[in-house]
C-alpha cells in the first residue's frame, strides 16, 4: 500500500485507480462483499473520498443494467426476426 501511495502522488491518478478497481469490481454479479471491503479499504488508504466510490459504483450499477435490458432486447429483437 505504502508502495501505491508514493508512486500515485496527485489525487486524480488515485481516484482513477479506484475507479478500475470499481470497474473489475463490476464484472462479478453479484459482487462479493469481500471484493467491496478490500476495495473500500484501498480509497481510505489512498484518501480517496467515500462519496467518490457511492458515486462510482452508483453508475457502474446503472450502467449494467441498462446493458443488461439492451442485450435481452435486442436478443429478442433477433429471435423474432429469426436473424438470431
Amino acid at each position: 500500500m505504502d508502495t501505491v501511495r508514493d508512486t500515485l502522488k496527485s489525487y486524480a491518478e488515485r481516484v482513477e485507480l479506484i475507479q478500475l478497481m470499481c470497474a473489475i469490481e463490476i464484472l462479478n454479479n453479484p459482487i462479493p462483499a469481500a471484493m467491496e471491503e478490500v476495495i473500500e479499504n484501498w480509497a481510505r488508504q489512498l484518501h480517496v473520498e467515500e462519496r467518490a466510490l457511492i458515486f462510482l459504483r452508483e453508475v457502474a450499477h446503472g450502467e449494467i443494467k441498462k446493458a443488461a435490458t439492451d442485450f435481452y432486447r435486442l436478443k429478442s429483437i433477433g429471435n423474432l426476426s429469426g436473424q438470431m
